[in-house]
């Protein structure tokens, strides 16, 4: 069991290295690199990074949708990644994670939220599959891998439930592929789902294909999953939590710890 800090906690940090920066120096490691600007120039172990998530990625990429029916941007989110995976390589960073994407048949950004007609769900994970299926591939030559994100439903985000993830991973088939259940996501899919499903069982119940948990940094005990973590023992688990601060993570990390029995 590992705990890493994502550095998409402090979202306030002017770029990348000033927030890997703040969490080292509070003794927080090993850490995630996440969705923040700016480049790396040493080391992932010199900087204490485990992995990395929607990072290195340019501005206008942040959010890349693979499942785009519009075969020009998802090809260009395909490279955008693609060139990201090359950056973590040479950083020596292993683990690369990615959002599933929506069902969109173009993909806009208005203020960091996707906007655009929706299109058929079916082939937006077909999409999806092509994209991961590419990207595996990729990952793998660099010796990497790569964690695909589930996402919300708002906007018609993919992944949103057992039936879908058993159904991509398992059609990618790649040995290097991975699902990162982002939890509070996960939590507000299930209230939606037709048939309702449970989310914590159901996260257990995806066993050995969940590569890492995405867990909150807000919100009360019960909101960490203790369980499903525990199930899930092998998978690392990954805090976030916008802007969240330092002292929140250190706190629910250390909560998190201590109910897991993990090492520090």
């Amino acid at each position: 069991m590992r705990i890493l800090y994502s550095t998409a906690c402090l979202a306030g940090a002017r770029d990348q290295a000033a927030a890997i920066e703040q969490l080292r120096s509070a003794d927080l490691a090993p850490l995630e690199a996440g969705p923040l600007a700016g480049d790396l120039e040493r080391p992932a172990a010199e900087a204490g990074i485990a992995a990395a998530h929607l990072a290195f990625l340019p501005a206008r990429s942040a959010r890349c949708n693979l499942a785009a029916a519009d075969d020009d941007l998802r090809g260009q989110a395909v490279k955008a990644i693609s060139e990201a995976l090359a950056r973590c390589e040479w950083l020596g960073i292993p683990v690369y994670g990615v959002e599933a994407g929506w069902n969109l048949t173009a993909t806009l950004l208005d203020h960091g939220t996707p906007v655009g007609a929706p299109g058929r769900r079916p082939h937006a994970l077909a999409q999806l599959e092509r994209s991961l299926d590419r990207l595996a591939d990729r990952a793998l030559e660099r010796g990497l891998s790569l964690l695909v994100a589930t996402m919300g439903p708002a906007s018609g985000g993919l992944l949103a439930g057992p039936g879908e993830v058993r159904q991509v991973l398992g059609t990618v088939g790649a040995p290097n592929l991975a699902v990162a259940i982002d939890m509070e996501a996960w939590e507000a899919a299930a209230r939606l789902a037709a048939p309702r499903f449970d989310p914590d069982a159901a996260a257990c119940d995806l066993g050995s294909i969940v590569g890492a948990l995405r867990l909150p940094v807000r919100g009360k005990p019960e909101r960490w999953h203790v369980a499903v973590a525990a199930a899930l023992g092998d998978a690392r688990l990954v805090l976030v939590g916008g802007a969240a601060g330092v002292s929140p993570l250190r706190d629910g990390g250390a909560r998190l710890r201590e109910a897991l029995h993990a090492p520090a």
